[in-house]
Formats: C-alpha cells, structure tokens, sequence
C-alpha cells in the first residue's frame, strides 16, 4: 500500500513541474528566483528562433538565462530539471506522511 502513495508521489512530482513550466512560467520563474538559483531578473521565457538535435528549425517559448556578461543561453532543460529535482522528493515525503496519518 505505501508503495501506491509513492509512486501517487512521484507522479505527482513529476506533474507539477510540467505543468509550472507549460502554464505558469511567471510562477517557475519566481521559484526558482526565490531560491537563489538564478539572480533576479536573469531568468526569462521569450519567443526564439532555435534549431533542434535533430536539425529542425522551430520558433517557440523558451527560458532563456542572461548572465553578466550579457550572454544568453537556453535554459528549458535545466529548468525543468530544477523544478523536478524540488518536487520529486517534496511530493514523495508528503505522500509517505499522508500514509502515516490515514
């Protein structure tokens, strides 16, 4: 049985992050702000011209990472990872203590 809530957990940590970063990406932004990852103001989603691994040209919502130097970089993957590495672990205690208590 505490292996359902686990894996409820785990889905659930990978869920959010998906949905912050494909709904609310104001709300990523500030999360990932409010804990110091990125300093405030670098981080932004912007519409961009990029070409994918596999050598598609694409046009779409991407975050982009402004350091100090005044250079862009491309930062989704990193991003999402980022939410995923503080959600996981936060759903998966929560749902162990919610097996604990009921």
């Amino acid at each position: 049985m505490l292996g359902i809530y686990v894996l409820f957990g785990a889905f659930l940590g990978i869920i959010i992050p998906t949905v912050l970063i494909s709904l609310l990406p104001a709300l990523s932004i500030r999360i990932l702000e409010s804990l110091s990852v990125y300093r405030k103001g670098s981080l932004s989603l912007d519409v961009c011209d990029y070409i994918t691994g596999a050598g598609y040209y694409r046009k779409g919502k991407v975050f982009t990472y402004i350091d100090k130097n005044g250079s862009s970089r491309f930062e989704s993957g990193r991003v999402f990872g980022l939410l995923t590495l503080l959600f996981l672990p936060l759903m998966i205690i929560i749902s162990i203590v919610v097996f604990l208590v009921v």
